[in-house]
């Protein structure tokens, strides 16, 4: 049975590739792989990897203060880290963007990229995705 957080999850890759063909048309996007690496924990980086995440990358997630990961899955690819958001937040689960959070802040990132990357015109003032920010 196909879940309906593998759908929030998958769109968001489309979501993904439609960011980053729009940054490289466009001067002025907003979204760019190096403004959200900036949103990481410092010296924070991607296993790059979809079978071995690093054992200095687990640790480094459990001693985080402010929480900036969904899952271990997160931790491979930046285009993994966003879709668990996007699926958090589709699922609305509120408890994965507390105020403070690195959760919170990247998604906020995410969500206006989005905005500033599509034709918004007919969206509601606030999407689903952008409800858990409230």
């Amino acid at each position: 049975a196909l879940l309906k957080q593998t759908v929030f999850h998958e769109i968001s890759h489309v979501i993904d590739a439609r960011l980053k063909w729009d940054s490289m048309i466009r001067e002025d996007a907003l979204f760019s792989e190096d403004a959200w690496l900036a949103l990481q924990p410092e010296g924070f980086h991607y296993a790059k990897s979809y079978t071995e995440i690093p054992e200095e990358l687990l640790h480094f997630m459990e001693s985080m203060e402010a929480r900036y990961f969904i899952g271990d899955y997160a931790l491979t690819y930046p285009t993994e880290d966003r879709a668990r958001l996007m699926e958090s937040a589709m699922n609305n689960f509120t408890w994965d963007f507390e105020p403070g959070s690195g959760t919170r802040r990247k998604l906020q990132y995410y969500a206006d990229c989005i905005r500033d990357c599509f034709d918004t015109e007919g969206w509601p003032e606030t999407t689903l995705w952008e409800q858990v920010l409230e």
